[in-house]
């Protein structure tokens, strides 16, 4: 079974710890305008400038800046720019790292109901970072965030059901939890919500939902997702098989450094028809064009 630490470090990577919000603000009038409004006492045009002086747009990169408007934001209980402060103690951004500090702002965020903060603080009580481990203050948090579709949230609560890792194992709410942070676009639940599918795991095997979930992965240029495709339509687990479809997918794939697609594209092109092998690649290009890569 996996270690809490590794499980820990996993979910880690779940947590979204720089705060994406729309920053129009790039040039120097936009950043004069701004100022203005934050030295009126405008907390969204503090949090703004403060994300402006994190990112250096408009204004030259300054992180002890940056915390300065936040700061000022979260005297007037802004629980976006509490989260901030959160994520700078946490990663020791522009400060010194200090996870006692984080939890405490995560804190006065979630208690405003702020689904990243309840996220980001159940992982500090799982681990025990700043906070007494505490697994069932976890959960509780990742619980509130998940019931606010938060993908983290919802994330979290599906590993540790499905490794019984500081919570009884629960195939039924780790499906859920799966099912749903998938629905909301996750491409990491869609690719294990299909694995489930294809291994009978938690759910009755079925190939073609697996295929399914891969397919939707896949939208988003997962190469991983790519290779689980070419797979089910090379060994027609799902699907009608088709060795043009699999050296599509398979090539998608390996044009992203896949290696597992590398050797099994090399492995099939052996086997196929000139025509097959055409086709697939002319299907590969077709759908770049309409999935352009990021």
């Amino acid at each position: 079974m996996m270690s809490r630490r590794r499980l820990g470090t996993s979910l880690l990577m779940l947590l979204s710890l720089v705060w994406a919000q729309s920053l129009m603000a790039d040039d120097a009038g936009d950043i004069a305008k701004l100022r203005a409004d934050a030295q009126r006492g405008d907390a969204a045009a503090q949090i703004r400038l403060g994300m402006a002086y994190h990112d250096g747009k408009g204004v030259a990169k300054d992180l002890p800046e940056a915390l300065k408007w936040y700061s000022k934001a979260a005297v007037q209980n802004n629980p976006d720019a509490e989260l901030l402060i959160a994520y700078a103690y946490q990663d020791g951004d522009g400060v010194e790292k200090n996870p006692t500090y984080a939890a405490g702002w995560y804190q006065k965020a979630a208690d405003q109901g702020n689904a990243r903060a309840q996220a980001a603080l159940g992982f500090l009580y799982y681990m025990g970072h700043g906070v007494p481990q505490d697994n069932a203050k976890a959960m509780m948090l990742w619980t509130k965030a998940a019931q606010q579709n938060n993908i983290n949230a919802q994330l979290s609560l599906a590993n540790v059901y499905t490794l019984g890792e500081g919570v009884a194992k629960n195939n039924e709410e780790a499906l859920k939890w799966y099912r749903s942070a998938a629905m909301l676009g996750s491409v990491k639940a869609q690719i294990l919500l299909g694995n489930l599918y294809h291994a009978g795991k938690a759910v009755p095997k079925n190939d073609t939902e697996a295929v399914k979930w891969w397919l939707k992965a896949a939208e988003h240029n997962n190469a991983r997702a790519e290779w689980m495709l070419g797979n089910a339509y090379h060994e027609a687990q799902g699907v009608t098989k088709d060795e043009a479809a699999a050296i599509m997918w398979f090539s998608l794939s390996a044009q992203q450094g896949h290696k597992y697609s590398i050797a099994t594209l090399a492995s099939v092109e052996k086997e196929a028809t000139p025509d097959q092998i055409s086709e697939g690649k002319k299907r590969a290009d077709a759908w770049r064009t309409q999935h352009p890569a990021n």
